[in-house]
């Protein structure tokens, strides 16, 4: 008879992996955040899943052979992913191979780790997501920041500088406060 068991990651390697990437799912286009607050105030909910990179057992999607149980147990073959993702990717061990994985799991950690070293990180990437929405027309601004004071104190300001002669067209400015000191 063939054993049929698992290399399951302990508690506290789930927590490691999760907590790695800031909770959120790994694959590059869901950064879901897995985990969230419960009807009772002393439980929280959990989407998220601590998935193999390489197979947890023989058969399984990626299975590596030369791995011994202590590796397939380690956080070096783990993943975080929401549970929609950790079932796919353990639905087509072709699609979804080692390499694409590891580099999954390398971006994550790449971008919590950005996340907790640049102030204002969320509005960075949403200005990012602007300036890329904008390149190739041919009303494309230019931005930068400059400090600003006025009678509350510095601040943090975006200029938009159009630099074609035609007119700019279709640009919405919000109103954001990036950073006050006074």
């Amino acid at each position: 008879m063939v054993s049929k068991s698992r290399d399951e990651f302990s508690e506290s390697t789930k927590t490691i992996l999760a907590k790695r990437i800031g909770l959120r799912c790994s694959k590059p286009d869901c950064g879901k955040s897995c985990f969230g607050p419960h009807s009772d105030d002393r439980k929280a909910i959990s989407i998220g899943q601590a998935a193999h990179i390489t197979s947890a057992s023989k058969g399984g999607p990626r299975f590596n052979e030369r791995l011994i149980q202590a590796e397939r147990r380690s956080p070096d073959i783990g993943i975080w992913l929401c549970s929609i993702h950790a079932r796919l990717i353990d639905s087509d061990g072709t699609t979804f191979a080692e390499e694409m994985l590891r580099e999954w799991k390398q971006d994550a950690e790449n971008r919590a780790l950005d996340e907790l070293m640049t102030e204002n990180y969320a509005l960075r990437k949403e200005l990012e997501f602007v300036v890329s929405a904008m390149e190739g027309k041919d009303t494309y601004p230019s931005l930068e920041f400059i400090w600003c004071y006025d009678r509350s104190g510095w601040h943090w300001v975006l200029v938009l500088k159009n630099t074609k002669r035609r007119p700019l067209y279709d640009v919405v400015v919000g109103f954001l406060t990036l950073m006050t000191y006074g």
